[in-house]
């Protein structure tokens, strides 16, 4: 059943060797998605679509009758069901209105057992038309349709990669103030929000992600990631001493984290070039990324020379940025009756 389970992990990307840590390690991926493709399931909604496009014989009468109904908003339930499958970029703005009518028609405001939430938003992420998907999500009708995690995740990732971090970040900001905590708790979900914050790099947004760790309500190796992508925030803006408050109680066991804290003692020099040393030779098992190395060498060169550091091609950035992959599947979507 395609709701039955969250996929498993897709096979890394190929990268220069990191040893394994205590932590998940998220890696880079070049990729149009934030979220790994099959915690957004479209691969499956891809499948169910051309499923879909084998049952209709005729599309084009199919359309014909479809929009015929936009006025009188007769359409029926399965009529829009497939629809929504089939659909093109050029119907989307007819499907919206029409779906608009129809819930309005329901008295309960329910299709049944259909989900139409999550189809709308991998339809539009599909298509790669975050216009349409924010209409959706602005509608006081169709908004109904968004109170479960997937199709907030979809729509935040879209927004994110089409360059609207911004709205991704009301989306969540949106889910807190209506205190819809269902939600809240898939770690996804705040770890997209920190992305969205860190996207916009203004102070504002700075501000905003340093205070989302105290109203988190997720396991704690989800808060560690979301802490890494603040205190990488915090070393983008130049504050320093949040960026290691943040890492250093992990810089052990975490490259990332480890790579951070380095960056953010040599920003304010806070460490002589002998307990950097040190630091260095203690925590010899991590690698040194590109932009730490940079870091080091412009303020002290004569170490790098005396330890031979030796960067690999990776920088903070790209790792707080990278396609994230989960493997907790029960965290990834909350344990309730599922529909496609």
């Amino acid at each position: 059943m395609f709701w039955n389970s969250i996929s498993k992990q897709l096979a890394r990307p190929l990268l220069p060797a990191v040893r394994r840590h205590a932590v998940p390690t998220w890696q880079c991926a070049p990729s149009r998605f934030i979220c790994d493709r099959s915690l957004l399931r479209l691969d499956e909604y891809e499948r169910e679509k051309k499923k879909c496009q084998l049952k209709v014989k005729d599309v084009d009468s199919f359309w014909l009758r479809i929009f015929s109904l936009q006025d009188s908003g007769d359409a029926f339930e399965d009529d829009l069901k497939l629809a929504w499958l089939l659909a093109d970029k050029d119907h989307l703005p007819t499907l919206v209105e029409m779906t608009e009518h129809f819930t309005q028609k329901c008295s309960k405001g329910s299709f049944g057992s259909f989900k139409f939430g999550s189809v709308m938003m991998r339809t539009c992420h599909y298509l790669n038309s975050p216009d349409d998907a924010l209409k959706i999500a602005e509608s006081e009708i169709l908004r109904r349709w968004l109170n479960d995690p997937i199709s907030n995740i979809v729509l935040m990732d879209l927004l994110i990669e089409s360059g609207r971090s911004k709205e991704a970040a009301e989306v969540y900001e949106k889910l807190f103030k209506s205190e819809w905590f269902f939600a809240l708790r898939n770690p996804l979900i705040p770890i997209l929000y920190a992305i969205s914050l860190y996207k916009q790099g203004t102070a504002d947004s700075f501000d905003r992600a340093n205070k989302l760790c105290s109203n988190l309500v997720t396991k704690l190796i989800y808060k560690q990631k979301i802490e890494d992508i603040i205190a990488a925030f915090a070393l983008k803006v130049k504050q320093a001493n949040i960026a290691r408050h943040l890492v250093q109680k992990r810089e052990a066991n975490s490259e990332l984290s480890w790579n951070i804290m380095v960056q953010a003692n040599v920003m304010q020099s806070h460490e002589g070039s002998s307990v950097l040393q040190r630091r260095i030779l203690q925590r010899n098992q991590h690698h040194v990324y590109k932009d730490t190395f940079a870091a080091i060498q412009a303020t002290y060169p004569d170490l790098v020379k005396s330890l031979k550091i030796k960067p690999i091609n990776l920088t903070v950035e790209e790792q707080v940025l990278g396609t994230i992959h989960i493997e907790d599947k029960d965290h990834v979507e909350a344990k309730r009756k599922r529909y496609y």
